[in-house]
């Protein structure tokens, strides 16, 4: 009868570690998902902080000036354009 409590007591104790094993290793997953998750938010935050940037600066006639000189070439009627030739 002793050995037949033993070996019920051992067992349930073996399925509680059981348990607890697999509910700490669902507890690390999570904790891994939330981590990622945090990182993702981050990353969208920060984009979006550069789209408000970005959306700043094209309502400043002074940078849409330089974007369209630099980037499509235009001129005001009374520059002076020198072109050098390699």
């Amino acid at each position: 009868m002793y050995k037949l409590v033993s070996a019920t007591g051992l067992l349930i104790i073996v399925c509680l570690l059981v348990v607890i094993g697999a509910q700490h290793l669902r507890q690390r997953q999570a904790e891994q998902e939330l981590l990622e998750y945090k990182a993702r938010i981050d990353k969208v935050e920060q984009r979006r902080e550069e789209a408000l940037n970005e959306i700043e600066r094209l309502q400043d006639m002074d940078y849409i000036e330089i974007q369209a000189r630099n980037r499509l070439g235009l001129v005001k009627p009374d520059d002076r354009i020198f072109q050098i030739e390699d």
